[in-house]
């Protein structure tokens, strides 16, 4: 969702760069100008703020699948971490999915999520 504000805000601040200089407008027309660019940089922003607290998320549930996995390494036949790795991956795609951020993923780690996430969902279908 947030990637959809960032084009609408690049969309946007492209259209206002077409528009004729300040110094070319009537006083009352370049203060306009002012506020809609002014209002254009909040949205981009606010935008930006947004992808970042959804790469920290994912960054974070990436770190604690690593964890995971080092102790399923070291337990291999603890189904309970394998449940939570499983979940965790599920996780991750999930998040990786909502913030558009799929073509930043090497593909084998993308589909190891997926093969886990798909477990996962089995299990919750059951």
């Amino acid at each position: 969702m947030h990637s959809i504000y960032v084009l609408f805000a690049v969309c946007c601040s492209a259209l206002l760069c077409a528009a004729p200089p300040p110094a070319a407008l009537p006083y009352g027309e370049g203060h306009a100008l002012i506020a809609r660019q002014i209002e254009q940089m909040d949205l981009l922003v606010q935008a930006t703020e947004q992808s970042l607290a959804d790469e920290k998320k994912v960054r974070a549930l990436i770190l604690e699948y690593q964890k995971i996995e080092a102790q399923f390494i070291k337990h291999p036949e603890d189904n309970a971490v394998l449940l939570k790795m499983v979940r965790q991956a599920a996780k991750i795609l999930d998040a990786v999915k909502q913030a558009y951020l799929e073509h930043l993923f090497d593909p084998e780690f993308l589909e190891e999520l997926n093969i886990l996430a798909r477990a996962a969902a089995k299990r919750s279908g059951q």
